[in-house]
């Protein structure tokens, strides 16, 4: 069941969307999933924080990246402010699907090795 959806970018007119990131929010029996779409940069940090801070996660936050395109350090930086968070709060942060190029950035920032990653959701 979805709880909350938080939208990729729009402009200031209000019309065109454009690139940016979209952040999905399922709540399961044993866990919550953030599906994240688009690309997790600098833009994208206010609408991920915004969708973290939306759930409480029991046992594991497990992030879907198969429709995440790109990350930079921005997102990156999150992802390890998420990570300490999980560790304070008794919960496991899950990376699965990531994409080629987001897995690429995670094995060379490092923080594959530090990270829960698996190849898929379901």
């Amino acid at each position: 069941m979805a709880i909350g959806s938080v939208p990729a970018s729009i402009n200031p007119i209000g019309k065109l969307c454009k690139p940016g990131l979209s952040v999905q929010a399922l709540e399961l029996e044993q866990e919550t999933v953030l599906v994240l779409r688009g690309e997790f940069d600098l833009t994208g940090v206010e609408v991920f924080e915004q969708a973290v801070a939306s759930v409480t996660p029991r046992r594991a936050l497990v992030l879907d990246l198969h429709e995440l395109t790109f990350m930079d350090s921005s997102g990156l930086g999150a992802l390890v402010l998420l990570r300490e968070r999980a560790r304070s709060g008794g919960w496991s942060l899950v990376l699965a699907g990531a994409q080629p190029a987001v897995a690429t950035v995670l094995r060379i920032s490092g923080l594959a090795q530090r990270l829960t990653i698996i190849e898929s959701t379901g």
